[in-house]
């Protein structure tokens, strides 16, 4: 394939990705929040059922913006389990990184806002982390404008995930309601699949 013809068919896939992200967005903009509220507890639910399968003890969570589903009622499920690292991802310098909070700090609290401050794009980031592990196998819970049955994901188009991705071992578990599954995301080389998406109606495996 010469260089102009494959940077055309890129530069396709970035305009089709615009237009998706355009579209889906507003749609969860727009969702009820008693919709959003119902929704994320069936999603917790399905997700804590995999998580006890899978036995792992160490799961990276994301704060939700704008209508994404809420996982952190999870947290109330887990911080009492000090065998479990809870992360949630940060930005420093200019760059995404994955921080562990601590269970005390959630426990002694109860309050989520307490612990965050808006940082980078007004994304909710932990206010007191440590280092996350690169050599821990993670359970990261990923969150997304759209997914397909091959575990294509639609982000913001920023590229954080899919560097975060590469640099540390685990499951990546895409998150989102169900009409946020497509039948063909599109794809550009950079992207990276999830392992399995979950929504309100259960688990879709990779190529299920």
């Amino acid at each position: 394939m010469s260089n102009s013809k494959g940077e055309k068919i890129m530069e396709n896939t970035s305009l089709k990705k615009q237009s998706f992200r355009r579209e889906i967005l507003e749609r969860r903009i727009n969702m009820e929040q008693a919709d959003v509220d119902i929704k994320s507890r069936q999603i917790c639910d399905v997700l804590l059922k995999e998580l006890a399968r899978s036995q792992y003890k160490a799961v990276i969570f994301y704060y939700p913006l704008k209508n994404e589903v809420n996982l952190l009622p999870m947290i109330h499920e887990l911080i009492n389990d000090e065998s479990v690292s809870i992360g949630f991802p940060y930005a420093k310098d200019g760059n995404y990184d994955f921080g562990a909070v601590n269970h005390c700090d959630f426990q002694e609290k109860w309050d989520f806002y307490a612990n965050f401050f808006s940082g980078k794009y007004g994304v909710k980031e932990p206010k007191v982390y440590s280092k996350w592990s690169t050599t821990v196998e993670t359970l990261i819970l990923v969150p997304g404008l759209a997914f397909d049955k091959k575990g294509v994901r639609l982000g913001f188009g920023k590229g954080n995930y899919d560097r975060l991705l590469d640099k540390y071992k685990g499951k990546r578990i895409g998150v989102a309601y169900d009409w946020q599954l497509i039948e063909d995301c599109p794809k550009e080389s950079h992207d990276k699949p999830m392992d399995m998406v979950v929504t309100e109606k259960g688990v879709l495996k990779k190529h299920e």
